[in-house]
């Protein structure tokens, strides 16, 4: 089954991610928690993120997180979704500020602040 956003939005995905790993952890038997890795690419490198430090913040251990290309700043400016500067731009490939813009509107609906989550 595949769960989507319209469905099932925002706070869906954290919350689905942490009862998963919740489930892992209370299958202590099967499986060596102290080795609890997490990793996803794009949203699921945010989410991956996230619930990493949810779980520390909780007192459970998390041995590594790889992320790949995560959206980690999230912000509005002037009510619009704001993209940050890429301080290295010489570095790997660079998405036009418009490409930017719609994830950014993808990501942070614009009843959401993006400087709280909760």
């Amino acid at each position: 089954m595949t769960l989507t956003a319209p469905e099932r939005p925002f706070p869906a995905a954290p919350q689905d991610t942490e009862d998963v790993v919740d489930w892992v952890y209370s299958q202590s038997d099967r499986f060596d928690t102290n080795k609890l890795s997490l990793g996803g690419f794009s949203a699921g490198g945010n989410l991956a993120l996230g619930l990493a430090c949810r779980l520390v913040a909780k007192g459970k251990s998390v041995k590594a997180v790889v992320a790949m290309y995560p959206p980690v700043l999230l912000r509005r400016q002037n009510g619009r979704p704001s993209v940050a500067p890429n301080p290295h731009p010489e570095i790997g490939m660079v998405l036009k500020p418009p490409v930017t813009t719609a994830f950014d509107r993808s990501y942070l609906l614009p009843q959401v602040d993006g400087k709280n989550s909760d």
